[in-house]
């Protein structure tokens, strides 16, 4: 791993992760998640959605614009 190429180290990674993935979930059975309701998964759903939107940037966009947002509507009431 004395490459310089980061783009390489994250091929390497990747692929061990993939690994890992298939071996972890070898045995699992999937019908398992079939019992589970919208209201189980909607706390994964957050997180991901807010690691997405935290590694695209578009949550500082988002933050921006509230504050933007906050400040006209604040000046309006005074």
């Amino acid at each position: 791993m004395n490459n310089t190429n980061p783009l390489q180290k994250k091929w390497v990674v990747l692929i061990a992760a993939l690994i890992m993935l298939f071996f972890s979930l070898k045995d699992f059975d999937f019908s398992e998640l079939e019992k589970f309701s919208f209201k189980d998964m909607l706390p994964i759903i957050l997180i991901t959605a807010f690691i997405f939107l935290l590694k695209t940037s578009i949550f500082s966009v988002i933050l921006l614009s509230i504050k933007k947002l906050w400040s006209k509507l604040s000046k309006k009431n005074e």
